[in-house]
């Protein structure tokens, strides 16, 4: 990626900078609309000028530039393009048609264009895996490529087989930026979970902090995650079990389930390295177990839990989970001596 963006601000000359189109009520140039002038003022690095001046009026103008026989002009106007709102069905076939440009750097542009553009590109999914899969000499396009998916959230469902392959992809940075849109992607990509969760033992750590974002954010559906980080609990990478316990703590009470993992990593000696990991998430899945409840039996399994994390917690000096997990339980007690038959938890 780095070489990418040297080479193509030395080409340049000047850095471009990304605002929004046009501020509302501003006239339209004359010139929006002339090809020629247009592509004049891409040349002269002015795309300020056009973003200032020129309203959806110069998307033809701009979608025409994308064959100039300049390079840079090709680039820039993909760059424009991303900037126009509401002109998603004029501009992305364009775009989408400057994926096979015989330059990286346009090509480059090009899916950065897509990721500026968000879920309004979603018409660029397969075109997208194709790069994604095609791509075989820029690491940096294909780790753009990811990130435009993730961009487009879970309607880049369909690039969820090749983003969990693309997890194996020689360059660190793909794989990092692959986990990240899988995350973007949320729930929808809850068929990458055992990817990811292997993704976790990666030899770089940006990758590993990566899938611990993508596993958070995919834990819409705990059912399909929350085994697999038990799982990884016992992981002899002190890395891996430290971001489990993470994506623990952040799932809450639906991980209800690795109280007993954690309890039993709290307890061994072997495992100071990760200090006060397993309290905090205990003492999270607690209070969030409860808050959570939303019937009498469901307050009775919150009270249980608890204390056993309660009593888990006693010989600790982790004064302020401990305290935590006490005012949880009280606020249990308080509630199930207030609580009538049949009536729903007074949070």
């Amino acid at each position: 990626m780095q070489l990418l963006q040297k080479g193509w601000l030395a080409s340049c000359a000047v850095a471009i900078s990304m605002p929004l189109l046009l501020a509302s009520g501003a006239r339209t140039a004359d010139w929006c609309t002339d090809a020629t002038q247009v592509r004049q003022r891409l040349k002269q690095a002015s795309r300020n000028e056009i973003e200032a001046s020129c309203k959806a009026s110069v998307v033809p103008a701009l979608n025409a530039a994308l064959n100039d026989g300049n390079p840079l002009v090709r680039g820039r106007a993909a760059e424009a393009l991303s900037a126009i709102d509401g002109a998603t069905e004029a501009t992305v076939p364009a775009l989408i048609a400057a994926l096979n440009d015989e330059e990286a750097l346009v090509r480059w542009r090009v899916v950065e264009a897509f990721s500026a553009m968000g879920e309004e590109a979603k018409a660029a999914v397969p075109a997208l895996i194709a790069t994604l899969e095609g791509e075989q000499q820029y690491a940096g396009i294909r780790s753009s490529a990811a990130l435009a998916l993730g961009a487009i959230g879970k309607q880049a469902k369909a690039a969820v087989p090749t983003l969990s392959n693309t997890l194996n992809d020689e360059n660190f940075e793909v794989r990092s930026s692959t986990a990240l849109a899988l995350g973007k992607i949320g729930e929808e990509a809850k068929a990458a979970v055992p990817s990811l969760s292997a993704t976790l033992n990666d030899r770089h750590l940006l990758v590993q902090w990566s899938a611990t974002y993508a596993l958070a954010s995919i834990r819409g559906n705990p059912q399909a995650v929350v085994p697999t980080l038990i799982a990884a609990l016992n992981d002899e990478n002190p890395d891996v079990r430290s971001s489990a316990i993470y994506i623990l703590g952040k799932i809450g009470g639906e991980a209800k389930a690795a109280v007993p993992a954690l309890i039993a990593i709290l307890n061994d000696e072997a495992s100071e390295a990760l200090w006060w990991q397993p309290a905090s998430t205990l003492a999270k899945i607690a209070t969030t177990l409860y808050k959570a409840a939303e019937t009498e039996d469901q307050l009775s399994e919150a009270e249980t839990i608890a204390l056993k994390i309660q009593r888990a917690l006693q010989d600790t000096d982790f004064t302020a989970w401990k305290q935590q997990v006490d005012r949880t339980l009280r606020a249990i007690q308080a509630d199930r001596a207030n609580l009538d038959p049949g009536q729903s938890i007074p949070h």
